[in-house]
């Protein structure tokens, strides 16, 4: 997931290259609805990706908690261990 998401960033600048032309064009011409379209286009892509980033996010923060609770109840293993021996 990882890797995945982060294609999708460095991906995006051309997916946001090839609105942002489309959307100078539209300008060029004075095509409103064109201009709109896109843009409700370019937006439902950011949203899109922020959601994918948000996920990645939560599952990266879950594993780190659970390292931290694997990590102390290792670290209370070891003191019992060294305390028995």
């Amino acid at each position: 997931q990882i890797m995945k998401t982060d294609q999708n960033i460095i991906n995006y600048n051309n997916t946001f290259q090839s609105y942002y032309n489309d959307m100078l064009i539209a300008i060029d011409q004075k095509d409103s609805g064109k201009l709109k379209a896109d843009l409700e286009k370019l937006y439902a892509d950011i949203v899109k990706n922020q959601n994918e980033v948000d996920g990645l996010l939560g599952n990266l923060k879950s594993f780190r908690d659970r390292m931290a609770k694997d990590t102390n109840s290792f670290k209370e293993d070891t003191n019992q261990l060294t305390a028995i021996l």
